[in-house]
């Protein structure tokens, strides 16, 4: 599993002469990771920020206006909601934290916290 980008589009664009993933490399742009993090890639474009979260943002707006994304989406939230509601809780972990709780209650009582 990847990493969790700290920026917006980061890991979205895809250097087209190495195949790595495009970071935000300052405050104004994003540029090819494998460029700026060793030099192992001679990729010296640098897309401004401005430009990439626009595209991308009305990209991701135009789709989410279609009427059978906005049902598709509908439909999964409903079902994660349903899914949520009827899930059993673990009995091993309800036996475990349990436990824990019972031995902070014994060691509280006897003065040892």
């Amino acid at each position: 599993m990847r990493p969790i980008p700290r920026h917006l589009f980061s890991g979205w664009l895809i250097c087209g002469e190495c195949g790595a993933r495009f970071t935000l490399v300052n405050q104004r742009s994003y540029g090819c990771a494998s460029h700026v993090n060793g030099r192992a890639c001679s990729n010296t474009i640098l897309v401004k920020r401005e430009l990439v979260e626009d595209r991308l943002l009305a990209g991701i707006q135009e789709t989410l206006a279609r009427p059978n994304v906005a049902a598709e989406i509908e439909r999964q939230v409903r079902k994660a909601l349903v899914t949520k509601r009827t899930r059993k809780p673990d009995g091993k972990r309800v036996a475990a934290l349990t436990t824990e709780i019972d031995n902070l209650v014994s060691a509280i009582a006897s003065g040892g916290l």
